[in-house]
């Protein structure tokens, strides 16, 4: 049943629009029921025969109508099929909260999934990878504490410059004075602390492996080799990778936050676009209509298309 209304509905367009284009015809038809229609072409004269049954019964339900009052009921209305029309901005501004909600808005639910899983991914990515990167950073740090010493370095210094603080002598880092530091020890454990110590030949004397006899060497000792130095620059690379993976996580969130509105905003136009393209088509409605004199009452099809 429903394929033979589409049938008939589309052979009324066909017709409609074949009419329409010839300037012998008005492009507004008018068919009441038991009352004869205006010069209508056959095949709008069938369609309104197969919908004269259902009319009179839509009618008959309806009631009296008062004297002010003229229900209009839709038949077979293209615009009312169209859907709903979508505001942009409400599309826009839910997906730009929470991906996939403006599909969601917009009736699009395998968009909204998708969007949805490269949030929990993006989430779930950036927890696990920040969590490596704490535990690593825990690890190296631990490493540290055991492997580096401060006081092997402060002895460094006692033995060629007979102090204990580099802060102390080498604050202007002047080469002319000979041999010259381009650093110096924080003096507490913070994150430039751990980064240091691993990072400039400087530090080298810190590390357990380091023979002690190139201590009264400055040259020698800053060119010396450690294992466990390059073990720990190992460890340190692998936490700042695994944060690095983090920050990418939240980039990927972010930029799924605005893929997702953006997506929205544009299916909302597109929606929207089509609602009013398809209501400057074929429109079908059933109104009840009084006579000339205004005491009989019948149901009355109206039929409309605009470009």
């Amino acid at each position: 049943m429903a394929y033979g209304r589409i049938r008939y509905l589309l052979a009324a367009i066909i017709a409609g629009m074949v009419i329409l284009s010839a300037p012998a015809y008005g492009t507004s038809f008018t068919s009441a029921c038991g009352v004869e229609s205006q010069s209508a072409p056959p095949s709008i004269r069938g369609y309104f025969d197969e919908m004269k049954g259902a009319t009179l019964a839509e009618f008959q339900n309806q009631g009296q109508p008062g004297s002010d009052e003229i229900p209009v009921f839709p038949v077979g209305d293209e615009q009312a099929k169209g859907g709903k029309v979508k505001s942009i901005k409400k599309a826009f501004l839910y997906s730009l909260i929470i991906p996939g909600a403006g599909q969601v808005y917009n009736g699009s639910k395998i968009k909204a999934a998708l969007f949805l899983a490269f949030e929990a991914a993006s989430w779930t990515g950036y927890f696990s990878y920040q969590s490596q990167g704490d535990n690593k950073t825990d690890d190296f740090n631990l490493f540290a504490d055991t492997y580096w010493s401060q006081d092997r370095y402060e002895d460094f210094l006692d033995i060629n410059w007979g102090v204990r603080d580099d802060d102390s002598v080498f604050v202007d880092d002047d080469p002319s004075a000979g041999y010259y530091f381009t650093h110096h020890l924080p003096e507490t454990k913070t994150q430039q602390y751990y980064e240091m110590i691993g990072k400039y030949n400087q530090f080298v004397v810190g590390w357990a492996d380091v023979d002690t006899l190139l201590f009264s060497n400055p040259e020698a000792a800053e060119r010396a080799t450690s294992a466990m130095r390059l073990h720990y620059e190992d460890m340190r690379y692998d936490a700042n990778r695994a944060y690095d993976h983090a920050t990418t996580s939240l980039i990927v969130m972010m930029v799924n936050h605005v893929a997702s509105a953006f997506e929205a905003a544009l299916s909302a136009k597109r929606n929207n676009d089509r609602i009013e393209t398809d209501g400057g088509g074929l429109s079908i409605r059933a109104i009840k209509a009084r006579s000339g004199n205004g005491q009989e009452q019948f149901p009355m099809l109206t039929m409309r298309y605009r470009f």
